[in-house]
């Protein structure tokens, strides 16, 4: 988006003066020109802005972003991976998701790389960097993961000794955050090993953070603070919340609330997280349904005390990133049958005072309508509520069953939620999530 001296810019042979073939995006091409041609760096003057509003101005990179790696000729992809396919993950591959990366185990990809760090160091004045390994987070040939963490570790080393040396030209601190998947086997898994990163003082901010396919509600904050022991004292712990929610791979997803910002804020910060980060949160409007109060996410969602008071929503989703192999956890989809039951492990944040309700989605099916089920929350029963009547936007889902949460026997933190399926067809639960109500 600048005139860079080591990357392309993005309007680099895309017809900058004629945004109409591209649509919105055309403008981006476009408006990113224009500015360069009035002499204005967008970057510069937003650091400058920051700081005279008391905010601390930060840069953030995308390490290996795959967007439209489908088609070879979109306009967001630089000379360098055109003209390199054979520095791809799978050489030659297809335009499944991830194949088409940069493989960070070929020495030119980091060198690539590393001269942008060095130009955003030089060039710019944050007070700190983020390294977003999470775009796309998939940096090494399938089965090459674990020499490719002590790639990035000394990746990440020369980062530092980067921003240490400009941090002492610029007479500030210079931070450094990264982006890696929400559980720790996951990162240390495809290369990104981020406690180690930390127990070598490389990194000052750790953000766990899903893909795009949903956000995760159960990032497992204790245990990133468990094995980063005393250096949890220095490095600052944030969960990232995606903006779209699906309940399990292959689902369809839809757009977070306000209500699901709060639930996910309130849930972390309970499990001991320092910060909570939003990712794709971009404005009031699309694709993010936030209630017509943007500024109300930056009021609560940060505080374990006003996230808690917010109402809010506690949903089954699962983990998005995983080394190539690995089975993935979900919950979801699961089938009740008949005089069966079934149990369900959710984290619904500090219990409240006056009680929850039990959200039940169950599939579009012919029999949905004949569903008998009844709940219980760690063995005390839940009184049955009417169905919810908007359906939407839960995809897939043909109706909605409700039940009471009695206050008594909500805990704080992780409850077990217990569904029986009556005499009726066997059901498949397809959504489920816990609504809290702090107000009576």
């Amino acid at each position: 988006n600048y005139r860079s001296q080591v990357w392309d810019a993005i309007w680099d042979g895309n017809s900058p003066e004629d945004p109409s073939p591209r649509g919105e995006w055309g403008w981006w091409v476009h408006n990113a020109w224009l500015l360069d041609q009035r002499g204005i760096d967008p970057y510069a003057v937003w650091i400058a802005r920051a700081r005279e509003q008391g905010i601390s101005p930060w840069l953030s990179m995308r390490m290996n972003d795959g967007h439209a790696a489908g088609d070879l000729e979109d306009f967001m992809h630089s000379r360098f991976w055109r003209e390199h396919p054979e520095y791809w993950r799978v050489p030659g591959a297809g335009p499944e998701n991830f194949v088409r990366d940069l493989d960070y185990g070929i020495a030119a990809v980091r060198e690539h790389h590393m001269a942008l760090i060095g130009e955003l160091l030089e060039r710019y004045d944050p007070d700190g960097l983020e390294l977003d390994w999470m775009r796309w987070g998939h940096h090494f040939r399938p089965g090459h993961e674990d020499r490719g963490a002590a790639v990035l570790s000394e990746f990440m080393v020369e980062v530092r000794r980067r921003t240490n040396f400009w941090a002492e030209r610029r007479g500030h601190p210079i931070r450094v955050a990264v982006r890696v998947p929400a559980h720790p086997d996951a990162a240390r898994g495809l290369g990104m090993d981020a406690i180690a990163w930390a127990r070598s003082g490389l990194i000052d901010l750790l953000v766990p953070a899903p893909f795009w396919f949903t956000a995760d509600y159960d990032i497992p904050v204790g245990l990133w603070r468990d094995l980063l022991g005393p250096d949890s004292r220095r490095v600052s712990l944030a969960p990232a919340m995606e903006q779209r929610l699906s309940a399990f791979p292959g689902a369809t997803g839809h757009n977070c609330d306000a209500a699901a910002v709060f639930g996910f804020a309130a849930a972390m910060l309970a499990r001991g997280a320092d910060e909570t980060y939003l990712f794709n949160h971009m404005d009031p409007g699309a694709p993010v349904h936030l209630d017509g109060d943007h500024a109300a996410l930056s009021r609560h969602a940060g505080s374990l005390e006003t996230a808690a008071a917010q109402r809010r929503r506690h949903i089954v989703t699962y983990p998005d990133t995983w080394p190539p192999g690995v089975v993935t956890p979900h919950l979801l989809p699961a089938t009740l049958y008949a005089g069966a039951h079934h149990d369900f492990r959710i984290d619904s944040g500090p219990a409240a005072a006056h009680g929850a309700e039990i959200r039940v989605g169950l599939a579009d099916d012919p029999e949905v309508e004949a569903a008998q089920l009844r709940a219980r929350i760690n063995l005390q029963p839940c009184q049955a509520l009417s169905d919810l009547i908007q359906t939407q936007p839960f995809a897939g889902v043909g109706r909605v069953v409700r039940f009471d949460v009695p206050p008594s026997a909500q805990r704080d933190g992780y409850n077990v939620f217990e569904l029986t399926q009556q005499d009726s067809p066997p059901q498949r639960v397809v959504w489920m999530e816990v609504m809290v109500n702090p107000q009576p």
